[in-house]
C-alpha cells in the first residue's frame, strides 16, 4: 500500500470550467488510478485529467484553482480540503520523482533495462493466458469502473454525446432492471454507436447505440441488446474482458504498474463494439425466455444488421408500458 491509497475512490464537488470564457459548471470530481474524473450530477463522464499534470494556478477565497495545461483555458476550481490535500499529495510524489540527486538519478537510469528484463522473465514464466488471468486478478473493483468511464469517453470522442433526455433515461433503467430479473442492474447509457446496437464496457455498463433505438419496433427488441450485454458479462466478467482485449504487452505493462493507456483501451473499446457470436446471441435469448419476454423481435433486430438468429418466439409479457416505450424512443431524437 502506498501513501496515496487512502485517497481512492474520494469524492468531491467542483466547478469545471471547460474552456475559457465558458460558464462555470458544478460537477462530481473523483480521485481514481492516476486521474481525476469528472462527471455531471447524473454521473456522466465529462472529462479525464492525469493527476501528474494537475497543475494548482491560484486561489478563489478558500478555493483552489487547477488546470492541466500552462495557458490555463480549462480549469478545475475544488474547495474540499480532502481533495485539496490528496492532489497536493500526488504533485508533491510527481516532484520528487522528477528532481530526484544524482544517485537516484543513476538508479533511475537503470529502471528501463530492469523492467525489460523483468518483463522478459514474466513472460517467459506465465505465457499470455497466465499473464492475462494474473492482470484481471489485479484489477480492484473501482478501476474495472474507472476504465469503463474512460473508454465511454473514447467513444463520446469520436461519436458525440450521450443521450441525456431524463424520461427516456428513466425508461431505459426500467428496462434493464426488467432484464436483469433482480439481479443488481448494470449502468446503462445511450449514444451514437454506428452500425453496433450495444456495447458493453467494464462496469459493467451497457452502452446502447442510438441507430438501434430509433430501429427497433418493439422494447422486447432492445430488451434482447441489453440481455445480449448481460450474457456477455456472466461469461467472461469485465477485468477478464478487458485484459484479453488489449493484449499481452498492455496486460504485461498493468502487472508491472498497475496502469492501461488509452491505446490499450482503445483495443478494448473495438472489441467490445464487435459483433456477437452465436453462443453469445443464444445465452441472450435464453435470459429473455427467464425474463418472460419474447424473443422474436430481438430475433428482427438480429437479421437487420445481418446475423442469424435462433428459432424464436413471440410468446412472453411486455418489456415496457407503452407509456415507458414512447419515452425510450425519445431518449436520443
Amino acid at each position: 500500500m502506498t501513501a496515496l491509497d487512502k485517497y481512492v475512490r474520494l469524492e468531491a464537488l467542483g466547478q469545471w470550467r471547460e474552456a475559457g470564457g465558458a460558464t462555470p459548471r458544478e460537477v462530481v470530481v473523483s480521485f481514481g488510478d492516476a486521474t481525476l474524473l469528472l462527471t455531471d450530477l447524473s454521473e456522466r463522464p465529462l472529462g479525464h485529467w492525469a493527476l501528474a499534470g494537475v497543475q494548482a494556478i491560484g486561489k478563489d477565497g478558500p478555493a483552489t484553482v487547477y488546470a492541466m495545461t500552462s495557458d490555463g483555458e480549462e480549469t478545475l476550481t475544488i474547495k474540499d480540503a480532502d481533495m485539496v490535500d490528496a492532489i497536493a499529495a500526488v504533485s508533491r510524489a510527481h516532484r520528487l520523482r522528477d528532481v530526484a540527486p544524482g544517485s537516484q538519478r543513476r538508479r533511475r537510469s537503470l529502471w528501463p533495462w530492469l523492467v525489460v528484463a523483468t518483463a522478459a522473465a514474466v513472460l517467459a514464466a506465465l505465457g499470455p493466458p497466465l499473464l492475462r488471468a494474473q492482470a484481471a486478478r489485479m484489477v480492484p473493483p473501482e478501476a474495472v469502473e474507472e476504465f469503463g468511464d474512460r473508454m465511454l469517453l473514447q467513444i463520446m470522442a469520436t461519436r458525440g454525446p450521450l443521450c441525456a433526455d431524463a424520461e427516456g433515461r428513466r425508461a431505459l433503467a426500467t428496462l434493464v432492471a426488467r432484464v436483469a430479473e433482480g439481479a443488481p442492474p448494470p449502468r446503462a447509457q445511450a449514444l451514437d454507436l454506428g452500425p453496433t446496437p450495444v456495447a458493453l464496457l467494464p462496469g459493467p455498463t451497457v452502452a446502447l447505440g442510438r441507430t438501434a433505438l430509433l430501429q427497433a419496433d418493439d422494447p422486447a427488441e432492445i430488451a434482447g441488446w441489453v440481455a445480449l450485454a448481460l450474457a456477455r458479462e456472466a461469461m467472461q466478467p469485465g477485468p477478464e474482458r478487458l485484459m484479453a482485449a488489449v493484449g499481452p504487452f498492455a496486460d504485461l505493462r498493468y502487472v508491472l504498474t498497475g496502469r492501461l493507456g488509452e491505446p490499450a483501451l482503445g483495443r478494448a473499446v473495438e472489441a467490445a463494439m464487435a459483433s456477437p457470436g452465436p453462443v453469445e446471441i443464444e445465452a441472450a435469448f435464453e435470459r429473455l425466455r427467464t425474463a418472460g419476454l419474447p424473443t422474436a423481435p430481438f430475433a428482427d433486430g438480429l437479421r437487420r444488421i445481418g446475423l442469424e438468429a435462433p428459432p424464436a418466439s413471440a410468446e412472453g409479457g411486455e418489456a415496457l408500458s407503452d407509456r415507458d416505450w414512447v419515452a425510450l424512443q425519445g431518449l436520443c431524437r
